[in-house]
């Protein structure tokens, strides 16, 4: 019986690890963009594990080192391909993207936050660069100042939209994700992933 005990009392802790479809809860994984992606897909109802969104997207076979053996090295590279080949999951990525030597920086700044206010209000998840340090974060909500997003510690902070962009990395880029209109089946997706 105590074991019985046991192995119900780990399945239902097990089961809390896991986002439930509709439910908004960030992923931790090295790669913040990965975990950012698993995290939406998560939330727009798709049962994938992290291990075949890893696959399919092709980050699972990345090798990725800078010539000093940076370590940001295996995160750090244009992830297009990754966007890319999420649609064979039935991920579909509407990417906002500009740099502080941008003329237009402030209307740009002020641009993204209405996009991606408007992407949350419609149900699409969505994520940004360097909200806090240079890394990707998952938005739980927006307001007239800025945006509210997941810290790695899971607790919300605010960053404000006029602050996107302006670091000495100086770029800015926001990934609003919805379903795409066919979702492919598993031999699709694999076929085409590697294709």
């Amino acid at each position: 019986m105590k074991k019985l005990l046991i192995l119900i009392l780990a399945i239902i802790a097990l089961s809390c690890l896991f986002a439930q479809e509709g439910e908004l809860k960030p992923v931790g994984a090295w790669s913040s963009f990965m975990g950012n992606t698993i995290a939406c897909s998560n939330y727009l109802g798709y049962d994938y594990s992290s291990a075949w969104i890893y696959g399919v997207t092709g980050y699972a076979f990345l090798l990725n080192m800078h010539s000093t053996v940076c370590p940001s090295s295996p995160t750090a590279f244009d992830n297009g391909i990754l966007k890319r080949n999420a649609m064979y999951l039935g991920l579909e990525f509407d990417t906002i993207d500009f740099a502080k030597n941008d003329p237009e920086l402030a209307s740009r700044q002020l641009n993204a936050l209405q996009r991606v206010e408007t992407a949350l209000a419609e149900g699409k998840p969505a994520f940004g660069w360097e909200l806090g340090i240079p890394e990707y974060y998952l938005i739980a909500s927006t307001d007239s100042a800025g945006y509210f997003y997941f810290d790695f510690d899971g607790s919300l902070k605010h960053c404000p939209y006029q602050k996107i962009a302006t670091s000495e990395i100086g770029m800015a880029e926001f990934n609003l994700l919805s379903r795409a209109a066919v979702r492919p089946d598993a031999l699709s997706q694999v076929r085409n992933s590697i294709a």
